[in-house]
């Protein structure tokens, strides 16, 4: 979203850098929302071995699992590059 709003339409175009602050913004917000999951990455705060079939059959059928965590994440995440993108539009 950042890029689409604040990265250049081709190659001959400056780099914005409103592209790099913003991103790097969102990033430490990123952090601070999967902190309690131990990292960022998908496996960590799904709670899921995705090389496991039972494992991620559970995570796909089982409402108070994994998935109710993501699901809320992308909320707040989206949530948190909204205030971000709502405040670089208010300077």
């Amino acid at each position: 979203m950042i890029s689409s709003l604040y990265s250049r339409g081709n190659l001959g175009e400056k780099e914005d850098p409103k592209v790099w602050v913003l991103s790097s913004q969102f990033l430490k917000q990123f952090e601070e929302l999967t902190k309690p999951y131990g990292g960022m990455n998908c496996r960590d705060i799904a709670g899921v071995d995705w090389k496991n079939r039972k494992a991620v059959k559970k995570y796909y059928s089982d409402p108070e699992g994994g998935r109710k965590i993501c699901v809320k994440l992308v909320g707040d995440a989206a949530y948190a590059l909204g205030e971000i993108l709502e405040q670089e539009a208010a300077t």
